[in-house]
């Protein structure tokens, strides 16, 4: 029922700001979250980490997004984010703009969140920036062949293709352990590659045999 899971959201960002030992004024989290219920599949998300499924026909595959990335600029985000007093914009410096759009305080150089929903961040919260997920329901049927759920560390870098490219040939031999390994060494190498530090990078993959 997506109002128990819409409420299950809510209650852990009211037990974040609730616990002395954990500062969520400028920190939160990401979460997306899959369920089977019989042959359907329901995916509830908040912020930018991401869950796909994928199906193969004739040999072909299709990719099936289960979550959509929730970033400031979407045009509903964004009409929410301003109504609650929040600015859109990008990092600037020296009059210079770089990087994704951000949530601000208008007049603030802070809190500066990439996401238009998460749980925690509640400096955010009070910017519009929402701990409630948004829903995906699909279909399982002889053709879906694997699911892979993982956080933005992983799509910083490789898109919905490059994980199924890399996932396929794990999928063939069912091995969803080499599938996860492989796709966490190719994440960590561009991190490595293209920025000082490295982000979050968890992995699930789900075969359908």
């Amino acid at each position: 029922n997506s109002d128990i899971i819409k409420r299950a959201f809510r209650h852990a960002e009211r037990d974040l700001e609730k616990n002395a030992d954990i500062d969520s004024s400028f920190s939160g989290t990401t979460c997306v979250m899959v369920f089977q219920v019989g042959e359907k599949i329901l995916c509830a998300n908040v912020g930018d980490s991401r869950a796909i499924m994928v199906k193969e026909n004739n040999k072909v595959n299709k990719i099936i997004p289960l979550s959509i990335d929730q970033k400031p600029d979407d045009p509903e985000e964004s009409k929410r984010i301003i109504e609650n007093g929040g600015k859109i914009s990008q990092f600037e410096e020296d009059g210079e703009k770089s990087g994704p759009f951000r949530v601000w305080k208008k007049g603030e150089a802070y809190p500066g969140i990439a996401m238009s929903r998460s749980i925690g961040d509640l400096i955010a919260s009070t910017l519009g920036v929402i701990p409630v997920p948004k829903f995906i329901e699909e279909k399982i049927d002889n053709d879906t062949k694997f699911i892979v759920v993982a956080s933005d560390g992983v799509w910083e870098f490789l898109d919905n293709q490059k994980v199924t490219d890399i996932v396929m040939p794990f999928y063939k031999k069912n091995d969803p352990d080499g599938a996860c390994k492989a796709l966490i060494k190719e994440s960590t190498e561009w991190w490595n590659q293209e920025d000082v530090v490295v982000d979050d990078i968890t992995v699930i993959v789900v075969f359908f045999i």
